[in-house]
């Protein structure tokens, strides 16, 4: 894969070559089809291994997925490329001991949730870099619940918004997400309820003036989790701005989140 600085880069003859851009890089990039044949891929023993990987990393995809279900309020307010790291991360979870083979290794989140406690959705404006105080978690797991008690946010101090538009609210995100492992029918998930993160979050404050402290809680109603099920909290910031009928509506491309613990 190449990258070509402008459209005028392109070489005279494209042949089988797709181009295309990706939001947050100025690059061209340019991609040409290969490997191996789907028989050759199948059958070669050769493969072994890279069938195994591929396999593995299927699951870690699946995992990533639910995860993103889990923190879906928070989704709009994160970098568009920090998937990949997401994926990165749970690929180092399933590389850990499981007790299963390559090609079938579980992703076992249950017993590393430490591991994504703290993730950033953000690498340029992390949350913490915004909202610059200690923030008090409450979980409750038997009552599916999760309190945060924020503090008194003074602009310039502990509060410090990098962008233009003048509103801006705190959003506290409860899901929940699985663990991956093997079954008869591939990579399946150890939870089969609704996964998708519920919210609640503070009213529209201006981003000049003092903000009191307030608390914020969510609690998930109606679901029955089993112990290998994990409850991910979020937090993040959203940033908004008044559209013609006087309405504050969120900002696009504006905002940070952060996954604030998982139980």
């Amino acid at each position: 894969m190449s990258k070509a600085q402008s459209n005028l880069d392109l070489p005279a003859i494209l042949g089988n070559l797709s181009a295309y851009r990706r939001r947050g890089s100025d690059k061209l990039i340019l991609r040409r089809p290969g490997g191996f044949s789907k028989k050759q891929f199948q059958n070669d023993s050769g493969l072994e291994a890279t069938r195994n990987n591929i396999s593995d990393f299927g699951g870690c995809n699946k995992m990533t997925n639910a995860f993103r279900h889990a923190i879906s309020p928070l989704l709009r307010l994160g970098d568009p490329n920090f998937t990949g790291a997401l994926n990165q991360l749970f690929r180092m979870i399933q590389r850990r001991p499981s007790g299963t083979l390559r090609g079938v290794k579980s992703i076992l989140l249950s017993q590393n949730r430490g591991m994504v406690s703290g993730f950033t959705l953000n690498r340029d404006r992390p949350f913490e870099g915004i909202l610059r105080d200690y923030i008090p978690v409450e979980v409750n797991r038997e009552q599916l619940t999760v309190t945060i008690a924020l503090p008194a946010l003074s602009p310039g101090i502990n509060l410090r918004i990098p962008w233009e538009a003048p509103y801006y609210r705190i959003i506290l995100s409860l899901g929940i997400a699985g663990d991956i492992i093997y079954g008869e029918r591939g990579f399946e998930s150890t939870y089969s309820g609704p996964g998708y993160g519920r919210l609640a979050q503070t009213e529209w404050c201006h981003q000049e003036a003092d903000a009191g402290p307030t608390q914020l809680s969510v609690q998930l109603t109606g679901q029955v989790i089993p112990d290998s099920a994990s409850l991910i909290v979020g937090i993040g910031i959203e940033m908004g701005m008044p559209d013609k009928y006087g309405e504050i509506v969120h900002v696009k491309y504006a905002g940070s989140a952060k996954v604030l613990e998982v139980f």
